[in-house]
């Protein structure tokens, strides 16, 4: 067994350092859940000629070339789903 695992089993073991793990975990855990946490949607600013305007292309929002649609949330990266945040 390498270091690593005996370290693991050694804390395991302890009863109390256990328990302290738990409680850490169950924090995490409910912070989780009182989060309103929803998928981020992905878009591009989409150029009107006709209006000569920038438009969201998931809501219509017109707005000004940005990160993110003012009015939807979605993040524009031009529906890059693996774009860096």
């Amino acid at each position: 067994m390498n270091n690593d695992k005996k370290i693991l089993v050694k804390v395991l073991n302890n009863t109390r350092l256990r328990q302290e793990g738990l409680a850490v975990i169950e924090s995490i855990a409910n912070y989780l859940l009182t989060q309103d946490i929803k998928p981020v949607r992905h878009g591009e600013w989409k150029f009107d000629y006709y209006k000569g305007v920038y438009c969201c292309s998931l809501c219509n929002n017109i707005n000004t070339p940005d990160k993110y649609c003012s009015c939807c949330g979605a993040r524009m990266d031009n529906g890059d789903t693996n774009a860096e945040s």
